[in-house]
């Protein structure tokens, strides 16, 4: 929709209205490689029912992107969030309260694949889901985030097939990996 519109930087706080419903791939890769979209609001994102894909690659490339908004959804979807931040260089930290408490990745497989993959100068991202993982949820989370220093804490103890893939891979500056609690 707005998809490499260069000279965008903001976008208005009410273009996703309360009660607004997704469908599948609804607002994919919407404002992808928008390089100057700086602003955007944190209560954007009204939806808590998630479509598969809805928010694929919605931000990705938006390389001055430095706040994120809220992902207030309490169930994600297949590919809900995949790629949505990926390559976002400028974000230097992801905010504590990005998802709600208690979220639930039931049925949600890659949901977070790749989501900040490549964000070059993140180094503080906050502690994950304890809840129970999906396969490939996290897969490559963080792949390539150069400025990652210290891991968030991954306090699930029911794990998926490749729920980690690739996770912290290209990770350079890692200097301690989480403990994993999961029996």
């Amino acid at each position: 929709m707005f998809a490499t519109c260069t000279a965008l930087t903001s976008i208005p706080g009410d273009l996703f209205p309360e009660g607004t419903v997704l469908e599948d791939s609804c607002c994919r890769a919407m404002f992808s490689d928008c390089q100057n979209l700086v602003d955007v609001p944190e209560n954007i994102l009204h939806p808590t029912v998630l479509a598969k894909n809805c928010y694929f690659a919605m931000f990705n490339k938006c390389k001055k992107l430095t706040i994120l908004p809220k992902l207030p959804a309490p169930q994600l979807a297949q590919n809900c969030y995949r790629q949505m931040f990926q390559e976002c260089t400028s974000l230097v930290t992801i905010r504590e309260d990005l998802f709600p408490e208690n979220i639930s990745m039931t049925s949600s497989n890659e949901c977070c694949r790749e989501m900040f993959a490549r964000c070059t100068s993140l180094t503080h991202v906050p502690d994950l889901s304890s809840g129970e993982l999906i396969y490939n949820c996290y897969y490559g989370m963080f792949l390539g985030c150069t400025s990652l220093v210290v891991p968030p804490e991954l306090p699930s103890t029911k794990l998926a097939g490749q729920c980690y893939y690739s996770m912290f891979s290209g990770c350079t500056s890692l200097q301690t990996a989480p403990e994993l609690p999961a029996d």
